[in-house]
């Protein structure tokens, strides 16, 4: 698995084209069980500009709650949840939960952010592949958690010295936008 350093190396590196110029100024932070996290900031991707035709940017407010990549615990001695490809993953986790553009759209977005941070071509394959077939699971997921009351858009953080709150147990107070 990935150290954590390497992993912000990575999620903090500037594609050599431009693209993904914002990851720099990314700020997030984990809940406890390091399985969730939130943006402490605006964050906001426009795309190269052979695929503004896609879309032109994507902008994913302060507070955002995601997981990063969906990938199941047994895999993740070949993609961690972290690797090169979570800042794209956010963007995907926000379109995925909002749902305000086709799934299709939402995956072709992860794909292009993969490619423009130099994810192996190999990687982005599989993982484009995983979520254009099976995506659909987490998709109707999300559909029904919003449905029935769930959210994902923090008001308040968790006290950043206070390294023991996890996502199950904040988001049961009243913290949400």
């Amino acid at each position: 698995m990935m150290s954590k350093k390497a992993f912000m190396q990575i999620l903090f590196k500037q594609s050599k084209s431009g693209g993904l110029g914002i990851l720099p100024t990314m700020v997030f932070s984990p809940f406890a069980d390091w399985d969730y996290y939130y943006l402490y900031i605006d964050t906001t991707w426009t795309p190269e500009s052979e695929y503004e035709s896609i879309f032109k940017s994507i902008d994913v407010p302060s507070g955002f709650v995601t997981d990063f990549t969906s990938v199941p615990r047994p895999f993740w001695w070949l993609m961690p949840p972290t690797g090169r490809y979570a800042g794209p993953a956010i963007f995907h986790d926000y379109l995925y939960w909002t749902q305000n553009c086709s799934r299709t759209v939402a995956d072709l977005v992860f794909k292009i952010g993969m490619r423009e941070l130099g994810v192996p071509q190999w990687k982005t394959f599989i993982i484009y592949q995983s979520v254009k077939w099976l995506g659909f699971i987490a998709w109707n997921s999300n559909a029904k958690l919003k449905r029935n009351g769930e959210k994902r858009f923090l008001r308040k953080n968790p006290p950043p010295n206070d390294a023991s709150i996890t996502w199950d147990e904040w988001k049961k107070g009243d913290v949400f936008k």
